[in-house]
């Protein structure tokens, strides 16, 4: 049910509040905080997507990739393991087109909206 302190504070927070006489929040401050909340929201989405795509594609996929082709004692690689290759890069162009759409995605959501009216 909650800490009686903390119940006790907020009932004495919302008794003095209702004595502002004009409790009105300033649409301009609401706006203000929104965007900046927009902003750093995106900002860490965008930091936290390069960085699992870092950890991803040049930490895994690529080497993997590498270190099959460049491994195999060979010269041609034989065609299941050809096959296997080309899913791997499949996978690895589709995660590039992904991150581009994403960040892509992230840079129009940063751009302010237009003005209405």
């Amino acid at each position: 049910m909650g800490d009686p302190t903390t119940r006790d504070r907020t009932a004495r927070v919302e008794e003095r509040l209702k004595l502002f006489r004009n409790l009105r929040l300033g649409p301009a401050e609401i706006r203000a905080s929104r965007d900046f909340h927009l902003a750093h929201w995106l900002e860490l989405a965008e930091a936290a997507i390069r960085k699992d795509h870092a950890e991803l594609y040049y930490a895994g996929l690529s080497p993997n990739v590498e270190e099959t082709v460049a491994g195999y004692p060979d010269d041609r690689l034989p065609p299941a393991m050809q096959k296997t290759v080309l899913r791997d890069l499949a996978f690895m162009e589709g995660h590039l087109q992904a991150l581009r759409e994403v960040l892509e995605l992230l840079r129009r959501a940063r751009k302010p909206p237009e003005p209405q009216g």
